[in-house]
């Protein structure tokens, strides 16, 4: 018999190794799949141009609330990979949104100021899923089980 990893058992993000869950880890990867592939789709539509409204009023809290969102659900999705290893791959799904960008079909401008709000939004998912990993083994009564 299998016994889960000790940084699963200590994660407080996996409902099946026995802590509190935000999300179980089939619907942290949807939704990380799906707000990885919604900001990618926005991000590429042609012909945005500075000035029209964001959703949330201004392009960098969107940025950072989309990277944010997406780094919480992938810490539930994934709660046995290491944070470097996920920063890294949302900060690099980020640069090569940015990259496609600047490719002339799209119509578009890369922004290094999109990029940092993109690794400010992937900074405050990891601190919230660490808090919420720590809310988790305090309080296990807000396990979904």
């Amino acid at each position: 018999m299998r016994t889960p990893r000790t940084s699963l058992n200590r994660s407080g993000l996996d409902s099946e190794a026995g802590g509190a869950a935000l999300l179980t880890r089939r619907e942290g990867r949807g939704a990380f799949l799906a707000i990885a592939a919604a900001a990618t789709t926005i991000a590429l539509l042609p012909g945005a141009t500075a000035g029209q409204p964001t959703l949330l009023g201004w392009d960098k809290i969107d940025h950072a609330g989309a990277f944010a969102a997406m780094t919480l659900a992938g810490r539930c999705g994934w709660p046995e990979a290491r944070r470097w290893t996920l920063a890294l791959g949302a900060f690099t799904l980020g640069a090569a949104i940015e990259a496609l960008q600047a490719h002339p079909v799209v119509g578009r401008t890369a922004s290094v100021a999109d990029m940092a709000a993109n690794a400010f939004g992937i900074g405050v998912g990891l601190l919230l899923a660490a808090g919420l990993a720590r809310l988790g083994r305090a309080a296990p009564f807000l396990s979904r089980r």
